[in-house]
């Protein structure tokens, strides 16, 4: 009889929790994968991220070309379809069969799941893999603080990854949990993690996980501003998705009860898909250019060293033809002292 294969996968936004909200599954006996068992079991600076998975998200982005940076969009049916002509499907499903362990649910996060869930959707029906969403989520202003620079496009993301996700929850078992909930009572997000996937807490691993890797100091921005009509609209649109699903994860509103803000969510970010599309292929540019400078640099720099170990070398050999040519003026004066 083919054993069932249980996923659960933690999508959302970078830097909204999903880190710690990785590491907690295994306080309901799921494994993170074989590549992370030989870790420290509280190290806060992992990320707990399957290296070989988070390598082939990487690669199929990069498979699109520096003109096509994925970043802000979901993928598009054609760039699916794109993705399975090149390969990506079986190299997918192997390295995701090989993940799974014999009698436990796997756990895998990565934020880039996000955009790339509809090639990865086609990866979980070929192989008839049941899944199960965490989608993390975050105050827009503290995933974006990191951001300073580049507080518009980080908010796009943010927008984009949510909705994405939100799109894949329709279709799958799906919980939302917030950031600052969980940390502030990491028990009791654990316990109703486990109550809705149908898990049991392991009581000893929740002990552990709370005292030792749930800390407040691992929340370096902690915003807590909501709408104001003085902010730009990418700005309202965020907070506005914050405050509704914010009530989902605190059990105030079920998923189902979004539709038609989603609906509407949706259409504002279509509207400005096209826009979005031109700014992911100028910051390519704008990286590429980056790259390109820093090569540069460093061969500005190499070849700094190596003048520098030129002009060393000239001096040195200088410094030791002056020395033999005053050696040879001193043996010329004895011969014609010897001479007279």
């Amino acid at each position: 009889m083919k054993r069932n294969k249980h996923l659960i996968l933690v999508i959302g936004p970078a830097h909204s929790g999903t880190s710690v909200l990785t590491k907690g599954l295994e306080t309901m006996g799921v494994s993170l994968g074989p590549s992370l068992t030989l870790s420290s079991p509280f190290e806060q600076k992992l990320h707990w991220e399957d290296p070989d998975v988070h390598t082939l998200n990487f690669e199929m982005i990069l498979s699109f070309g520096k003109e096509r940076r994925r970043e802000i969009l979901p993928l598009s049916c054609n760039e699916v379809e794109t993705l399975v002509a090149k390969g990506f499907l079986e190299r997918a499903s192997q390295l995701l069969l090989g993940k799974f362990p014999k009698h436990q649910p796997l756990g895998i996060k990565d934020p880039r799941f996000s955009i790339l869930f509809p090639f990865w959707e086609r990866v979980f029906q070929h192989n008839q893999i049941t899944l199960s969403l965490i989608i993390a989520l975050r105050h827009p202003g503290s995933t974006t603080a990191t951001q300073a620079e580049h507080v518009e496009k980080s908010s796009w993301i943010w927008i984009s990854y949510l909705l994405a996700s939100l799109d894949a929850a329709t279709i799958h078992q799906s919980l939302i949990v917030d950031y600052d909930t969980l940390l502030s009572d990491p028990a009791y997000q654990m316990r109703r993690i486990a109550r809705i996937l149908g898990l049991s807490i392991v009581e000893e691993d929740l002990r552990l996980y709370c005292q030792y890797y749930v800390d407040l100091k691992r929340r370096h921005f902690y915003e807590t501003k909501m709408r104001s009509t003085s902010l730009p609209f990418y700005r309202k649109l965020a907070f506005e998705i914050y405050e509704e699903l914010r009530k989902v994860a605190t059990d105030e509103l079920d998923l189902q009860d979004l539709r038609e803000p989603l609906l509407s969510w949706k259409k504002a970010l279509q509207e400005i898909s096209s826009l979005l599309v031109l700014a992911e292929k100028k910051h390519a540019r704008i990286k590429a250019q980056r790259e390109e400078i820093q090569q540069l640099d460093q061969t500005i720099h190499q070849l700094h060293k190596e003048s520098n170990q030129q002009t060393y070398a000239i001096a040195h050999y200088s410094k030791e033809i002056h020395r033999r040519e005053v050696r040879l003026h001193a043996l010329l004066q004895q011969k014609r002292e010897l001479a007279e």
